[in-house]
């Protein structure tokens, strides 16, 4: 590896030693060559320097004539300077700047979907909005239905409430005896005039209020975790105060529909059928389509895997229940009894899918279940398209298979 060099600059103190290096690359003699050793170390000697300077000019006359050639007067630099002197390799701006933004992409997508999936936890559970209009309300004596209130208390001490909407036949009490769940964020009158249909065709009636429309307002809700907890209570006072002899059926709408089928898989006792509109099977699959078809249409299905999972986790982290295990889907095998399923076709909340999954999952005959879809309607919108053929199909079905008597 060649010497490193640097050159040397003529300043007034070193004009001497370099006319004493031009002298010795032109051939001079020993003493010039002593002189400049001499100019090397420092020396300031007067003769030396006037024999240095004879000699130079002794030979700027002998080559005056001789073609000139350039002469390179280098001084050489120390091994440490040397090995101090080697270029460090270019730094890549390029490389650095491209780490950082992906560094930031990273960091701000997983807050990103940290934040929107933490708010989709929260929107899950969140408590209701109290107002006053809460008690702006319909009760059953505004349709000339004779009831009474009734106190419900569930297993983790929420105080809720009912009507109580008792019909006899032929001076009795009815023996058929319907249980109506409203839908999510709903209060009980929400379901009046379904109740006044079966009311007039001799069936006894409960209607009560999920934890969301309670007296006294619970910690939070959830959409169909929780509200089990509210049907067993309804259901546990039916049993308690129903004739020996009467049976029970289930009617609900949206997340009441899926808190119905969640009871009788878990409880079939005294309970003839079922009949829902627009429920879900699982929470975890229609929470995944709201995330695909609302606030995200355009994402790729491996992100909003990601989100739903983040949600989930939200969930049993924040509120101790994972949304995959809330919904009657892993329990419908255990379902026998007879089965109404009513679904709207253009349901934009709960898909089709759901009423697939439910008919083909429960372990029904065939000739006991039925799923009815209603074609260009939208959520739960049945009974507001076409009143009495809603009310005409539920009662048909509780007449012929419901509270039908067993066959011998």
């Amino acid at each position: 590896m060649p010497p490193c060099t640097r050159p040397m600059t003529f300043t007034k103190e070193s004009r001497f030693c370099s006319w004493t290096l031009f002298g010795i690359a032109a051939g001079g003699g020993a003493r010039s060559e002593r002189a400049s050793k001499r100019c090397s170390h420092g020396g300031q000697s007067n003769p030396t320097r006037m024999l240095a300077l004879r000699t130079a000019k002794r030979l700027r006359v002998k080559h005056a004539h001789a073609p000139a050639r350039r002469v390179s007067i280098d001084a050489r630099v120390p091994a440490a300077a040397e090995a101090s002197a080697v270029p460090k390799p270019p730094r890549r701006p390029l490389m650095s700047l491209s780490l950082a933004i992906g560094l930031s992409v990273v960091i701000v997508s997983t807050v990103t979907v940290a934040g929107i999936s933490a708010y989709g936890a929260h929107r899950i559970n969140r408590s209701r909005q109290r107002w006053f209009t809460d008690k702006f309300v319909l009760t059953p004596e505004s349709l000339r239905i004779a009831y009474k209130t009734v106190a419900l208390t569930t297993e983790d001490g929420v105080d809720l409430e009912g009507w109580w909407m008792e019909q006899t036949v032929r001076g009795r009490p009815s023996d058929r005896i319907v249980v109506g769940f409203a839908p999510f964020l709903k209060d009980k009158s929400s379901l009046l005039a379904v109740a006044r249909a079966l009311w007039d065709t001799g069936h006894s009636v409960l209607l009560f209020d999920f934890r969301a429309f309670a007296p006294k307002q619970a910690p939070h809700e959830t959409i169909g975790y929780l509200e089990v907890r509210d049907g067993r209570a309804a259901l546990a006072w039916v049993r308690a105060n129903k004739p020996p002899s009467a049976k029970i059926g289930l009617i609900g709408c949206s997340m009441g529909g899926a808190v119905a089928l969640t009871l009788a898989c878990e409880d079939d006792t005294d309970v003839a059928c079922i009949v829902t509109d627009c429920a879900f099977a699982s929470l975890e699959d229609v929470t995944r389509f709201y995330l695909a078809h609302h606030l995200f249409p355009r994402a790729p299905p491996a992100f909003i895997d990601v989100l739903l999972r983040c949600v989930c986790a939200w969930t049993e982290l924040l509120y101790g229940y994972n949304p995959h295990d809330v919904g009657p889907k892993h329990k419908l095998d255990k379902l026998r009894v007879p089965l109404l399923l009513i679904h709207s076709n253009n349901d934009s909340v709960v898909p089709i899918e759901q009423a697939r999954i439910i008919f083909e999952s429960v372990s029904t005959p065939s000739q006991c279940k039925e799923c009815f879809v209603v074609p260009q309607c939208e959520h739960i919108g049945f009974f507001f398209a076409d009143e009495m053929g809603y009310t005409r199909k539920i009662v048909s079905f509780l007449d012929t298979k419901g509270f039908a008597p067993a066959k011998p």
